[in-house]
C-alpha cells in the first residue's frame, strides 16, 4: 500500500508520518528532539576565542607522526595565542591527546 507524504518537510518527519502511516499510529502533533541543538550550546572550551584542530589521530599506525613532532608544533602555536583542540574516538587516542596536551595551558583534549 502506498502512502502520500509531504516531501517539502524535514526527512526525519517525512519517514515519522510515513511509519505512523504504514504501521497505523497516530503521528504525534509534537516534532521530533533530535538533540542537535544541544550539540552545539556554548561550553567552555567553545567560548576560549579563537582555536586550532590538531588532528592527530589515523587508521594505521605506521601513518602517525611522532608525538615529539607533534610537541614541537604545538611549542610553536603557544606565543600566537591560539588555543589548540585535541578530538580523540578511541581510548588509544585519548591517551595520546592526552600526552600530547601535557604540560601546555593552550592545549584542550575535547570530551568524547
Amino acid at each position: 500500500m502506498r502512502h502520500a507524504v509531504n516531501k517539502q518537510q524535514h526527512a526525519v518527519e517525512r519517514i515519522r508520518e510515513l511509519f505512523a502511516k504504514s504501521l497505523g499510529y497516530p503521528l504525534p502533533a509534537t516534532k521530533g528532539d533530535y538533540a542537535i541543538a544541544r550539540h552545539f550550546q556554548a561550553t567552555p572550551a567553545s567560548d576560549a576565542g579563537s582555536y586550532l584542530v590538531f588532528l592527530h589521530a589515523t587508521t594505521r599506525d605506521d601513518k602517525h607522526w611522532p608525538e615529539d613532532h607533534w610537541r614541537e608544533l604545538i611549542a610553536l602555536v603557544a606565543p600566537t595565542g591560539l588555543h589548540i583542540r585535541l578530538p580523540w574516538g578511541t581510548p588509544l587516542e585519548h591517551e595520546r591527546a592526552r600526552r600530547l596536551a601535557e604540560g601546555f595551558a593552550h592545549v584542550e583534549v575535547l570530551p568524547k
